[in-house]
């Protein structure tokens, strides 16, 4: 999940420092222990993935080389169907 929120976050926050973006990532390991999980996959790879704290979305991350294909989107129906 590393992987996949730093190649998002690399392509799509380019106002980040380099020190802001390496705090972040350091921090991640337990930023997903505050939150619950939801994953994307595509051929049993893990290709995206929402973080959701007390019924609110805090972020979704898809892997960059995945490209626009409404994984987050997918992710996010598939949440709301299953958690109304």
């Amino acid at each position: 999940m590393i992987k996949i929120s730093e190649s998002a976050v690399l392509n799509t926050h380019d106002f980040l420092k380099e020190e802001d973006f390496t705090y972040y990532k350091e921090q991640m390991p337990v930023y997903f222990k505050q939150v619950t999980l939801w994953g994307f996959e595509e051929n049993n790879v893990l290709v995206g993935f929402m973080r959701i704290a007390k019924f609110l979305i805090v972020s979704i991350f898809v892997n960059w080389r995945e490209g626009v294909k409404g994984i987050g989107m997918s992710i996010s129906i598939n949440c709301i169907s299953i958690n109304g």
